[in-house]
């Protein structure tokens, strides 16, 4: 046999065994996935989309509903819908909902939303958000069933028959990070339950002053447990100090304005948006007092980047501790013993200040004039007391006061920003109407009880970016005059409500 014929067969064998190992490999790749289906079965609601026939059962039942993108409903909607427990059988067909609203079905009478409907709830393995707010028929039992819903992650269910016996439930969810409850109290009892949870929010939840040191248990949470605007003791801050993302507060100063210290617990609140300080001593937001003031407090607050209201009584000393915090945007002024011209001229320096509420008393040709120079000021409203309805009949107009004269009004003209004033029920006439004409950055201009007439209100022609003209009990104006008026701002909307909203032009759509 040549050399040549034996490498022929030696690379015909090699053929042959090439191919017969592939043929091996293809067989044991077969053999294989048969294995792993018949160990992993391919669940066929993975990929299959929602049926028309549970659409249809939706809106038939007033619900609205999202599909994702592959045809799948994730977020349903049946609040205050008058609906049953066995209706609730449809969302066993929908097991891909993550978020599932069910507020207020028990407000209809005679449609009952039960313990047993949750039992059909449970079986969204998915679900991430569950709300059953305002049904009363709710129990701790219904929410044991829930314990089969491993993903949830928040669960609103505040005004329901819940209580203290639900957190032996709740304590086993680990994904639960968010709960609204209103008939919980966190006290030494149910401490140990929340200190299972990795909660970062706890809302609507009891908690007396005594336990608010309780908090400081509950490392995990990022906003404030208890009610809005409930007040907080400075002494309580150091508990508190961890919940950083909360936005508003109200402290209570335990010793009085001559100790501002507590408030350093405030420098990892780097989300908090408005403060409002009170003295433990003198309760009343504008009393005068003259006792000693530390300011250090105010140091910490400087440095908070989202301030932009902080809230203390409208003396000099506040007014310029106020001042340290570059981020405030928004004040409140009024009538105060110790409050001077001179040091009224400190918001002048404020660098962020767009928005000034200043009560009537307030209110004088010298104060308008040091407003005029707050140049960054796009919101100014000026509010006078319900006092000054004593003695008028039904919609009769009062009076201008004489602390608001033409001279004064003529300051804002100076304002380059100013967008938005509010000059309700100060008797505005033709004359003083002819000078928010010429304050030509208004966008909104918000007045009510006035002695304008129809030849007046085009005095106004002029405000290009004007949007929003309120004259509410403005009687003397006719709705004919106010259309001729709005060919010139099509963009504005001009509303009058004093007769049940006769009046009420909107641009075009």
């Amino acid at each position: 046999m040549t050399s040549q014929k034996f490498c022929v067969i030696i690379v015909g064998m090699h053929k042959v065994v090439s191919q017969f190992a592939l043929c091996l490999t293809a067989v044991a790749v077969i053999v294989g996935v048969c294995v792993l289906r018949q160990e992993h079965p391919v669940n066929t609601y993975t990929y299959r989309p929602t049926s028309q026939a549970v659409i249809d059962g939706i809106e038939s039942l007033g619900g609205t509903y999202k599909l994702n993108e592959l045809g799948q409903v994730h977020w349903l909607n049946l609040k205050c819908l008058p609906i049953s427990d066995d209706d609730l059988q449809l969302l066993r067909e929908m097991p891909h909902i993550e978020t599932l609203n069910l507020r207020g079905i028990n407000r209809h009478k005679g449609y009952d939303f039960t313990d047993a409907g949750l039992k059909h709830v449970a079986t969204l393995t998915k679900l991430r958000y569950l709300n059953l707010t305002v049904n009363f028929q709710i129990t701790d039992q219904g929410i044991g069933y829930l314990i089969d819903c491993p993903k949830l992650e928040k669960l609103v269910m505040y005004y329901t028959r819940t209580g203290v016996d639900s957190l032996e439930t709740l304590s086993q969810m680990p994904q639960l990070e968010h709960l609204w409850a209103n008939d919980i109290s966190l006290d030494e009892k149910t401490l140990p339950y929340f200190q299972k949870m990795t909660l970062k929010s706890l809302q609507h939840i009891k908690i007396s002053n005594d336990n608010i040191s309780l908090l400081a248990e509950l490392p995990s949470l990022t906003q404030a447990p208890y009610e809005r605007y409930r007040k907080i003791r400075d002494t309580d801050l150091v508990n508190i100090s961890h919940i950083h993302l909360s936005e508003e507060l109200e402290v209570v100063l335990t010793k009085g304005w001559a100790d501002t210290s507590q408030l350093k617990h405030l420098a990892n609140f780097s989300h908090l948006k408005k403060i409002s300080l009170s003295d433990y001593q003198y309760p009343k937001r504008y009393q005068p007092n003259n006792g000693p003031f530390d300011p250090s407090g105010f140091e910490t607050l400087a440095a908070l980047p989202n301030l932009k209201e902080l809230s203390v009584p409208p003396e000099d000393r506040f007014l310029a501790a106020r001042a340290m915090c570059p981020h405030i945007e928004r004040i409140s002024l009024a009538a105060n013993e110790n409050l001077t011209r001179e040091g009224l001229e400190v918001i002048t320096t404020m660098p962020s200040l767009k928005e000034i509420w200043m009560h009537e008393s307030l209110v004088n040709d010298e104060t308008l004039e040091v407003l005029s120079r707050v140049k960054t000021l796009e919101k100014l409203t000026m509010r006078r007391d319900h006092s000054y309805r004593k003695g008028l009949k039904g919609y009769e107009v009062a009076k201008r006061p004489e602390c608001l004269t033409i001279q004064g009004l003529a300051h804002l003209i100076k304002l380059p920003n100013l967008k938005v004033l509010s000059l309700y029920n100060w008797g505005i006439d033709n004359q003083m109407l002819g000078l928010c004409g010429q304050m030509t950055s208004l966008e909104s201009l918000l007045l009510g009880g006035t002695f304008v007439t129809n030849q007046g209100i085009m005095q106004l022609r002029h405000l290009w970016n004007l949007k929003q003209l309120g004259m509410y009990g403005s009687k003397e104006i006719s709705q004919d005059v106010c259309s001729q008026l709005h060919q010139y701002m099509p963009a504005c909307t001009i509303y009058d409500m004093w007769c049940c909203g006769c009046m009420d032009i909107s641009p075009q759509r």
